[in-house]
C-alpha cells in the first residue's frame, strides 16, 4: 500500500506539472516578478512561451525582468518579439527605456513616437522622450515634451526636469517658476531647491540662492553644500 500511496502521488504530481498552460506559467512569473525574484520569473516566462510562443505578454513581461537586471539588450529582444506580435505603447515605452539605458537616445526617441502614436494621452512617453531629447542637447524639444507630459498628468518630476531645460536655455526665471511649483508637488526633494538655488544665483540673487542650497543641504544634495562654501562666506 506504501508503494501504490507513493506513485499515486508521483502520478498526479506529473499530471499536474504537464497540465500547466502558459497562462499558468505567465502568472506564476508575474507573481515572482513583483516578489523580485527576477531570475524565477524569467524561467517560468520562457516556459510560457515554449508552451504559446504568439502570446505576447509572457515576452513583454520577460523583457521587464532582463531590464531590471540590466540586461537591456536581451530585454529588447523580447520587446521586440511582443511588438511584432501585438503593437501597444506600453511596450513601445519598455523598449524605449531599455535603448535609453543603452544611450542610444536616437533609437529610444524613435520607440517613443511610436507608443506616442498609438496612444496620444500617454504622459510617460512624453516625458520619456523628453529625458531623451536632454540627452541630445535638443532642450527646447525636451520643453515641449515635459509640458506636454505636465499637461496630461501633472508631476513634481516633470517640473523640475522641464527647469533644468529651461535652465540650460538660459531661461532663469522660467526655470524658478518650475522649481517652485516641483517644489510645491514634493517639498522634500532636494534638487528642486539646489537647481532653484542655481538659477536664483545666475540672476544675482545671492541670498536667495544660499538660502536654497541650504535648504537642499539639509534634504541630503551634498554638493550644495559645496556652493555655499565657495558662494555663501
Amino acid at each position: 500500500m506504501k508503494k501504490l500511496t507513493l506513485l499515486t502521488i508521483l502520478f498526479f504530481t506529473y499530471t499536474f506539472i504537464i497540465a500547466q498552460t502558459s497562462e499558468d506559467f505567465t502568472k506564476t512569473g508575474i507573481a515572482k516578478l513583483w516578489q523580485n525574484d527576477l531570475k524565477g520569473a524569467i524561467l517560468d516566462f520562457n516556459q510560457a512561451i515554449k508552451l504559446d510562443s504568439t502570446d505576447v505578454t509572457p515576452y513583454n513581461y520577460r523583457g521587464i525582468a532582463k531590464a531590471m537586471l540590466e540586461d537591456y539588450k536581451g530585454a529588447i529582444l523580447d520587446f521586440n518579439k511582443s511588438i511584432k506580435l501585438d503593437p501597444s505603447a506600453e511596450v513601445y515605452l519598455n523598449c524605449g527605456n531599455a535603448k535609453y539605458n543603452l544611450e542610444d537616445y536616437k533609437g529610444a526617441i524613435l520607440d517613443f513616437n511610436k507608443a506616442i502614436e498609438i496612444n496620444p494621452a500617454s504622459g510617460p512617453a512624453y516625458f520619456k522622450r523628453g529625458i531623451a531629447k536632454v540627452r541630445l542637447n535638443d532642450y527646447a524639444g525636451a520643453i515641449l515634451d515635459y509640458s506636454k507630459a505636465i499637461e496630461l498628468d501633472p508631476s513634481a518630476e516633470a517640473y523640475l526636469d522641464r527647469g533644468i531645460a529651461k535652465f540650460n536655455l538660459s531661461d532663469y526665471r522660467g526655470a524658478i517658476l518650475d522649481f517652485n511649483k516641483s517644489i510645491e508637488l514634493d517639498p522634500n526633494e532636494a534638487l528642486g531647491y539646489f537647481n532653484r538655488g542655481n538659477a536664483k544665483f545666475n540672476l544675482s540673487d545671492k541670498e536667495g540662492a544660499c538660502l536654497d542650497w541650504s535648504k537642499a543641504g539639509e534634504l541630503g544634495e551634498a554638493s550644495a553644500y559645496d556652493n555655499i562654501k565657495e558662494n555663501c562666506n
